[in-house]
């Protein structure tokens, strides 16, 4: 590679999130597996529909996963039995209007109640793109200005960049207990969230140089 510097820079964002994507979906075990499934099918079926009567659109609801199985239990002599089955579905949920989330959440355990199943949740951006290219301008910032300070230090001149590798960054959201997002009529504040990005930067010399 040509003679020059490499430096990293680093630039963050923080902004409010305005969507929260959770994992909701239902679980059911029976003796047989026809009834597990139908009985999954059931809770699933109501769980959407509650969901769609609070607001949330049809394409802010997915299927994720589908999971039968069989429960068994283990006797003397590992002689295997198997017990029932168990029937889940599950699904990414979008909220976009987050005013509406304990209205969402109180939804969806009256519709499934004891089959619910909260999988996970997380604050973020509808368009996280925005956030991603604000912090790639600010690491691109902070590698100039680092470049430069250097260049001015050894006595050279920065030349054309020759060089950009990004590492792995992306956005930090807001923790969120589920369990408190299960609780009746629960505030949901989705606080600050943080993007960030890494970049290294090459630099050729424009010049000779006048040092060692």
């Amino acid at each position: 590679m040509e003679q020059g510097i490499t430096v990293t820079g680093r630039g963050a964002v923080s902004g409010t999130p305005d969507v929260l994507r959770l994992s909701l979906g239902v679980e059911t075990t029976s003796a047989g597996l026809a009834e597990a499934h139908r009985r999954a099918s059931g809770a699933a079926g109501r769980l959407l529909a509650a969901l769609a009567g609070a607001g949330i659109a049809a394409g802010d609801a997915a299927t994720s996963a589908v999971s039968l199985r069989p429960e068994t239990a283990w006797h003397e002599g590992g002689r295997q039995q198997t017990t029932g089955y168990t029937a889940s579905v599950t699904f990414a949920v979008t909220v976009r209007d987050l005013q509406r989330t304990p209205e969402v959440l109180d939804a969806a355990v009256a519709a499934a109640g004891d089959s619910l199943r909260l999988g996970g949740a997380g604050f973020g951006f509808s368009d996280p793109s925005v956030p991603a290219s604000a912090a790639r301008a600010a690491a691109w910032r902070d590698a100039r200005a680092r470049a430069l300070e250097l260049a001015g230090l050894a006595g050279r001149t920065l030349g054309p960049v020759v060089r950009i590798e990004e590492a792995d960054g992306g956005p930090v959201p807001p923790a969120v207990r589920e369990a408190a997002l299960l609780s009746a009529a629960m505030p949901v504040v989705p606080g600050t969230a943080e993007d960030s990005a890494r970049l290294t930067v090459s630099w050729a010399w424009a010049d000779a140089g006048t040092g060692p």
